[in-house]
């Protein structure tokens, strides 16, 4: 598929990773293409069949990434509704609490 998160790792080199690598590769190209001196990106794949409402099952990515490492952390939930979504917005700002503190 031709989506911008595609895009901005490159069609080419986004078939076939799996959801650590992509979350990883857009990681790396966010903090490439803005210039910034850290990279975040969350990438979530739900399942598809075992879902409740708000509560979908599934895998979410979080990677922060600066030159010198990389910081994958993965969490059990991946739907699109609020509770997931504000769910994976806490555990991106305490991985990024906690790599700031370890800078």
């Amino acid at each position: 598929t031709d989506t911008p998160r595609d895009r901005l790792i490159g069609n080419d080199n986004s078939e076939g990773l799996t959801g650590e690598e992509r979350a990883i590769a857009l990681a790396n190209a966010i903090r490439e293409h803005s210039g910034a001196s850290l990279g975040i990106a969350v990438h979530g794949i739900p399942e598809a069949e075992g879902s409740a409402e708000n509560l979908a099952r599934g895998d979410t990515y979080i990677v922060i990434c600066d030159a010198n490492k990389t910081e994958m952390r993965h969490v059990r939930s991946a739907g699109s509704g609020a509770p997931d979504r504000r769910r994976a917005a806490m555990y991106t700002f305490g991985a990024l609490r906690q790599h700031l503190l370890k800078s």
